[in-house]
């Protein structure tokens, strides 16, 4: 079974295939395997946004997360998390929700 870290609470989450991508309050992701229903934690990466991660989309190509902090990060889906892009909301302040479905 799997728990959150003790100050952080999830806000956004997606599922590709049997990996469950889990955005929280503090500004970590959380990728937990749900093959067998287990929700075995894999890995636990902090994606550099300085608010909660309001969005999390998940690709074969990339992922993505947006922020409070009004940001969205691109990264590569590699156990590294190596970011491709950083898009900056200048005026909009925190983004509350994105969706993308490519070729859906």
């Amino acid at each position: 079974q799997y728990g959150m870290p003790s100050k952080s609470f999830p806000q956004s989450m997606d599922l590709l295939d049997n990996m469950l991508y889990i955005g929280d309050s503090s500004g970590y992701l959380h990728l937990v395997d749900m093959t067998h229903q287990d929700f075995s934690l894999v890995q636990t990466f902090k994606t550099g946004h300085d608010g909660r991660i309001t969005s999390v989309v998940c690709g074969y190509g990339s992922y993505m997360t947006s922020s409070s902090d009004g940001t969205v990060r691109i990264y590569q889906p590699t156990r590294k998390m190596e970011i491709m892009s950083i898009i900056k909301s200048n005026e909009c302040g925190q983004i509350t929700s994105m969706s993308y479905r490519n070729e859906v």
